[in-house]
């Protein structure tokens, strides 16, 4: 995930290089958004790849 990261960044400072008067807001905001995101990212991944688990072994009635 950290590639995207750096091209979500990277993308952020172009932006902001376009429309400078949104500088200020625009690469805060996509800091933040990226560190929560890298932060968050890899439990809520856990998560829904042990429900998908539990599914499937319901729907199989497998253990």
């Amino acid at each position: 995930m950290l590639p995207q990261a750096g091209v979500a960044i990277g993308m952020a400072l172009v932006a902001g290089s376009y429309f400078p008067e949104h500088r200020d807001l625009l690469l805060p905001l996509v800091i933040s958004a990226t560190v929560l995101f890298e932060l968050v990212g890899p439990l809520f991944t856990r998560l829904a790849l042990d429900r998908a688990e539990q599914s499937r072994q319901e729907w199989t009635g497998s253990e």
